[in-house]
């Protein structure tokens, strides 16, 4: 977490555009590959490395509610993006590293 030394407010570092192209790049891959949709395919693997919380409803029940990229920093960002592309290997899918697939 970086905090700005004028003001002492907490400085968002959310992931960027790009990270953000990359990661919907990745999820068209690997839902091609295993018969899923992108936007399938983010909510799988969500669930499949548990990047969600649980809350209670007013009745107590637990609800999963999956995390928004958009509230990735950038530095976890790359972290799960280096576990997705790990993922794509163990399952024999070749998804091409952010910097591969940009300088191409």
């Amino acid at each position: 977490m970086k905090i700005c030394p004028q003001c002492k407010q907490v400085i968002k570092t959310n992931r960027t555009n790009q990270q953000n192209s990359y990661y919907w790049v990745c999820m068209t891959i690997l839902g091609n590959e295993l018969g899923n949709t992108p936007e399938e395919m983010s909510d799988i693997l969500k669930l499949h490395f548990k990047w969600y919380k649980t809350i209670k409803d007013k009745d107590g029940n637990e609800i999963v509610s999956l995390e928004s990229s958009t509230e990735w920093s950038k530095e976890l960002f790359s972290m799960r993006t280096e576990t997705i592309i790990q993922f794509g290997a163990e399952n024999g899918i070749v998804i091409q590293t952010p910097e591969e697939f940009f300088n191409q």
